[in-house]
This record gives C-alpha cells, sequence and structure tokens, in this order.
C-alpha cells in the first residue's frame, strides 16, 4: 500500500499567515510574538514583549498588515491573546470561509544566557518587582534590536530550495505573478488542515493556552523615567551594568 504525505502548501504571499507567542523567556514575564507568511516564509513581525494581552498581539498584527497588506487568512493556536485579531480578521474578511484558523501550535511550527548567569551570581532576584522591573526596561529595547535586525537578516538571506531567492524577493514575485490569480476560496473540508506542515518541527514547550503574563506591578514617575539610564547605551556588560543602575536608581525613587 502506498501512503501519501501531506505537503505543506499555500498558493500565493499573503495568503496565510502564521501568528504564534514563544515562552522561553516566561520565568523573566517576557513573551515574543512572531508572524510568518506561509508561501515565502517572509517574517512579518518578531517583538518581545511583557505581556500576551489580546489588544498587544492585535497591534503588532495591524502594523504588519500596514507594511505588507492584509493575507486572507491567519492560523494561530487557541491562546486568548489571539482573540482580537480573529475579530479583526472575521470583520475584514468574513465569517465561514477560514479567515481565522485556530488549531494545535504544533500546526504552526513555521512561525539566556546572560539572565541565568545573573541569577546565579544574585545580581537579579526574580521575585523582586523592582528587578524585574529593571529587567523589562533594559533587555526588551535590546532583545528588539536583535529581534529588528534578525528580521532583516532572515528576509533577505537566500533560501537555496527557492533557486537562492530570498523570502522578501518570492514574495514580491508572489504578489505581483498573482495579483489577479483569485486565489480565495477553501472548501469547508480544507479549512482545518490548510497551512498544516506535516513535517515541522514539535514545540519545545507544553502547550497552555491560557498563560497569562502581565508586566511587574511597579509605578515610575515620567520625573523618575528622565533620569533613568538609555538601555541601549552600552555598557562593555551586555546590559548588566545598566540593569545594576536601574536597580539602585529605582531602589532610591521608591525608598
Amino acid at each position: 500500500m502506498t501512503i501519501h504525505r501531506r505537503k505543506y502548501f499555500v498558493p500565493t504571499p499573503n495568503s496565510l499567515w502564521h501568528i504564534d507567542s514563544g515562552h522561553k523567556r516566561i520565568r523573566y514575564k517576557l513573551i515574543t510574538h512572531v508572524c510568518i507568511d506561509g508561501k515565502t516564509r517572509l517574517l512579518i513581525y518578531a517583538s518581545c514583549c511583557d505581556n500576551n494581552k489580546a489588544d498587544t498581539v492585535l497591534s503588532l498584527f495591524q502594523k504588519g498588515v500596514e507594511q505588507w497588506g492584509l493575507p486572507s487568512r491567519v492560523r494561530c493556536d487557541y491562546g486568548m491573546e489571539n482573540f482580537y485579531v480573529g475579530q479583526y480578521m472575521i470583520d475584514h474578511r468574513g465569517e465561514g470561509r477560514g479567515s481565522i484558523i485556530t488549531g494545535s501550535s504544533v500546526h504552526n511550527s513555521r512561525v539566556e544566557r546572560a539572565h541565568r548567569d545573573m541569577e546565579d551570581e544574585s545580581i537579579l532576584e526574580i521575585l523582586d518587582n523592582v528587578h524585574l522591573y529593571s529587567l523589562h526596561y533594559v533587555f526588551i529595547p535590546r532583545i528588539n534590536r536583535s529581534l529588528d535586525e534578525f528580521i532583516q537578516q532572515m528576509n533577505n538571506h537566500p533560501v537555496s530550495s527557492e533557486n537562492n531567492q530570498s523570502p522578501l524577493q518570492m514574495w514580491e514575485k508572489g504578489m505581483l505573478d498573482n495579483m489577479h490569480s483569485g486565489y480565495t476560496a477553501l472548501s469547508p473540508a480544507e479549512i482545518d488542515d490548510f497551512g498544516v506542515d506535516p513535517e515541522g518541527l514539535l514545540p519545545v514547550d507544553e502547550e497552555d493556552y491560557q498563560v497569562n503574563v502581565s508586566p511587574p506591578s511597579i509605578e515610575v514617575s515620567d520625573n523618575h523615567l528622565t533620569q533613568m539610564p538609555c538601555p541601549l547605551q552600552s555598557d562593555e556588560n551586555s546590559g548588566v551594568n545598566i540593569f545594576k543602575q536601574c536597580v539602585e536608581l529605582l531602589n532610591s525613587f521608591l525608598s
């Protein structure tokens, strides 16, 4: 008996975007939100945030739409952080056509050492709100700067299996080639499996679709914020010295 293996198939750029949230830094209350175009593997966005709220994900998604256009469909997991994106897609693309496709994150596979060292050396106490606030203040901008560089590298690197075209080149060519293709319809039977990669890697983290992450519960006045050091300045120590400085300042502000 011949077994026919299903292959990943998406017809055109912007036919399907995959969105997902990475929880590898959740012990530091940091979430990385990612969106990728299924056809070209173009990274639409990748952003580190201090929460996984639905309005945060929607804001990132809308910025992606402003830059790359509105996708026909979006695949995501069952996390409540995707609720507003689902509403947005249904409002703009309509119901009953698979505008938002939910499923296991296994089906969305296309989508810290410095911190550990800081904990080991008792520099960082993750249960201390001042420490956690300082960590976010210093490292979220640094992580996002690195993610921006990563997006540029990934979107412009040649893909050997695609005649050495970059994801950006594939996206631009695909949008021109398929401008009048009319790819919109899926039968109800096709929706659940649309954009599923059967050969994708399994996620490392256990699935928990109701993970709640909120920023540290500490308030810093605008006046005090102006006295904080620039988080992106070089300290020759990967931001650790700036982190220490922030902890000292915040403790003095709050004492």
